[in-house]
């Protein structure tokens, strides 16, 4: 075993366990996926189990950790630390680590099972057979070139380290692996130095900064222990090997073996240079950037001992090729249809519970995922993949829009005991894939299908499931009922009841599932997504706290559970922005989109948030790229109007809206709202014309909240007869900002300051828009309205 921070690699052949500390039991499945074949081996850090993988159909390796460090933040940040290393680099030479998973309170990796030995096992007494060496030297470089190149030390190369399977030899174990840009270069913790002492490079035993030279002296060990059998210091204790290096030089492996050629004593003894200037300037200087052959050295002669005292030698060419990399565009579109079957998939339970999880599943991976359009209540989901189910042929219809290059379509089968999801890929990639899971298994379909979606079209996988636990068969029934109820289009009743500013039924609904189903991680982020903006949707505060206590609830047990779920963290920030808390506002929201940038939901939530501070130019190209992956032919551009017009761009508004004005159903509120802002857009720009006979057009259409917004467009064009009317017919179903923006209009400064000071007052929802709703110059000077900004707590 290596001394503190080392860990025994990945050999597959079977070795001695003591039972008692076995973590897994074989035949168990873990996190839901694997299923435990045999226990391999005890390592530095935990245990290595070989196990079957059935979402991928294929053996891996599952590395634990002791049980002494389970509870260890250090530990597990390792864990995590050597994944997210990992999977920047793809090199026949470099253990491939394919996930980071969590089973009953112990997390795990899961990588690519080696069946091989580590070189420590093959070294014996007197060294390697020179032929052999040459064959892994040039492996074991090229390896650590990937990782240097990509700005990976790895801070703990050693012959344990390295599996040679077959003819490859196969670097392991990131554990310690840190990028070169880390801010934190220190070798050191309280339970004394990270690495193995015998390998450790002189800055490393003196807790200096590490390099890509460090590296290079452990290699130059791991060279002389192959050359040799021996290590170059080996003192009476961990400790003093570390030091020895610091104050004696290296022997030449010559020295220890009779055969050595004198090459080699040049190239080892310059990695073990003390001084890391002193040793190769990188592993290419070693590698070379033209392979001659599959020999590692220049011919044997004067020429040959001279370049390799210059650091110039040539080594072989990689035994084996990198995997190939999906090439892609950052325009490319995956349109991924709504699980296939008889029927409108949003009236069938499963089919529409494993539509919505997975596509929230897949954006939260950064996936630009062609967005579906669910009805006109939910305008911020206003893409089309779902539409395409309509066509005729809705593979062929999806490839046909703009940037799609891939089409995904699911079809789900159920039998008494199990359920499957037949997956096929069409376009630039083309491939099958069906997954298969027991019915108390049915949520973790969804992990299966991103899973296995994320990694054939070449983006991370998922690195914990959706919802890793069981639920009934029933239950997810329950669940996939109340989304559909919260997605379809709405009945009349259900839009009164929004427009009026009462939580609409399926929102208790969902609610009531949450409490019922709490394994669901996805009802709790679509229950306090919708509840934050049914929130936002009534403007008496006192009766919001209740709706945000339940939002907090929510949001704070889903982050717990996985402090990655973007769109929570955008939620949380809705419901502090909503309490004027900004900064907290600005910190979730801004988490969330760094999590999730192209998720339409959390990008709703950080751009509402920018636009209503008045950070329009963060705001717009998030609203401009939303617009790109998300594209609806009946709302067109109304979100991206509606950005537009906010941040004072009103001819780009006018630019966008006027093409589709006659795609808008103006029956429904959310539609009737952005067609609003076209005669608004048009006053501002005094084209009050224009604004009269659009707005005339809207009048016998829109509700009264719309119709409200209409009056500053006919008392700026001189139409008093229809403000009069207006007035008359809404009575005092009129708010704050709107009575504010009409008294302003007719020169009542003062009156305008008292409305705008009994909304603040009563913490009204409309105070979020003081900073960016138009006022005159006159009115934002004025005192009494900068104390109004300051008391809500806009950020300056």
């Amino acid at each position: 075993m290596g001394a503190p921070g080392g860990d025994e690699t990945l050999p597959s052949h079977a070795s001695t366990s003591d039972a008692a500390t076995e973590r897994f039991a074989i035949g168990s499945l873990a996190a839901e996926r694997y299923r435990i074949e045999r226990f391999i081996a005890a390592g530095g850090m935990g245990e290595v189990y070989a196990a079957h993988d059935l979402v991928l159909d294929t053996k891996v390796a599952l590395k634990t950790l002791r049980p002494e460090l389970e509870g260890s933040a250090d530990a597990i940040a390792r864990l995590r630390r050597e994944i997210a290393l990992a999977r920047s680099v793809t090199d026949p030479h470099i253990c491939r680590l394919h996930d980071v998973g969590e089973h009953d309170g112990r997390v795990f990796l899961s990588m690519e099972l080696l069946e091989g030995r580590t070189l420590a096992e093959l070294v014996k007494a007197g060294g390697m057979a020179l032929d052999e060496i040459e064959r892994i030297a040039p492996q074991l470089v090229a390896g650590l070139g990937v990782l240097h190149r990509a700005s990976i030390v790895h801070r703990d190369f050693k012959t344990s380290n390295v599996i040679v399977v077959g003819d490859r030899a196969v670097i392991t174990d990131f554990g310690l692996a840190r990028s070169v840009d880390a801010k934190d270069s220190r070798l050191t913790v309280e339970s004394g130095l990270l690495g193995t002492p015998a390998y450790m490079a002189p800055e490393q035993v003196e807790a200096r900064a590490v390099t890509p030279a460090s590296d290079i002296y452990s290699l130059g060990v791991v060279l002389f222990e192959l050359l040799t059998g021996k290590l170059p210091f080996d003192e009476d204790t961990a400790m003093a090997t570390a030091t020895a290096r610091l104050t004696k030089d290296p022997p030449r492996p010559s020295s220890l073996r009779s055969d050595i050629p004198a090459r080699w004593d040049a190239i080892v003894l310059r990695c073990l240079a003390r001084d890391p200037a002193a040793r190769f300037a990188s592993v290419d200087e070693l590698l070379g950037h033209k392979p001659v052959s599959r020999r590692w050295f220049l011919a044997v002669g004067g020429g040959g001992i001279a370049a390799a005292a210059l650091g110039v030698w040539k080594f072989a060419a990689s035994s084996g090729a990198n995997t190939p990399a999906v090439t892609r565009s950052p325009d490319d579109l995956i349109a991924v249809l709504p699980v296939l079957g008889a029927g409108p998939w949003i009236k069938d339970s499963w089919r529409t519970a494993i539509t919505f999880d997975l596509h929230s599943a897949l954006v939260q991976l950064g996936m630009p995922v062609l967005a579906l359009h669910t009805g006109a209540m939910d305008a911020t989901l206003n893409g089309a993949a779902s539409r395409l189910l309509d066509e005729k042929d809705p593979v062929a219809a999806a490839l046909a829009v703009p940037h799609v290059v891939t089409a995904v379509t699911m079809t789900i089968a159920r039998t008494a005991t199990h359920v499957e999801l037949a997956v096929t890929a069409r376009g630039r990639e083309s491939w099958s894939q069906t997954l298969r899971r027991p019915l108390t298994e049915v949520a973790l379909v969804v992990h299966d299908a991103a899973t296995a979606i994320a990694g054939r079209l070449g983006y991370a996988p998922p690195i914990a499931p959706v919802d890793a636990r069981h639920i009934a068969a029933d239950g997810y029934t329950h669940y996939g009922d109340t989304v559909g109820r919260m997605y379809r289009q709405p009945t009349p009743e259900e839009i009164e009841a929004f427009t009026q500013k009462r939580m609409a039924t399926p929102f208790t609904q969902l609610a009531d599932l949450v409490e019922a189903q709490p394994r669901l991680a996805r009802a709790q982020d679509i229950a306090a997504d919708r509840l934050v903006m049914a929130a936002e949707q009534r403007n008496d505060y006192t009766k919001v706290e209740k709706t945000l206590t339940i939002v907090d609830k929510l949001t704070d047990e889903a982050i717990a559970a996985d402090p990655r779920d973007a769109l929570m963290h955008a939620v949380r920030g809705h419901a502090a922005m909503i309490r004027w808390d900004w900064k907290r506002a600005d910190e979730e929201t801004k988490r969330g989109f760094e999590l999730a940038p192209l998720h339409e939901r959390v990008a709703y939530h950080r751009s509402n948030f920018l636009h209503l501070v008045g950070r329009f130019d963060e705001a717009l190209p998030i609203f401009e790229t939303q617009h790109r992956i998300n594209p609806n032919p009946r709302l067109g551009d109304g979100p991206l109007a509606w950005a537009y017009f906010y941040a004072r761009r009103y001819p780009d508004a006018i630019r966008v809206l006027e093409p589709v004005m006659n795609r808008f159903d103006l029956t429904n509120f959310v539609e009737a709202t952005y067609a609003t802002t076209l005669p608004l857009a048009y006053v501002e720009l005094a084209r009050f014309d224009d604004a009269f006979r659009v707005a005339e057009t809207l009048r016998p259409y829109v509700d009264d909240d719309n119709l409200a917004v209409l009056l500053p467009v006919y008392l700026a064009a001189g139409k008093t007869d229809v403000v009069k009317a207006i007035r008359e017919k809404l009575g005092d179903n009129i708010d704050f900002m709107v009575g504010a923006a009409l008294a302003e209009a007719n020169g009542d400064l003062e009156g305008s300051l008292t409305l705008l000071e009994q909304m603040v007052a009563s913490h009204n929802i409309g105070a979020l828009f003081l900073k960016v709703e138009r006022y005159s110059p006159q009115m934002r000077s004025h005192p009494r309205f900068q104390a109004l900004l300051k008391q809500v707590g806009f950020p300056s």
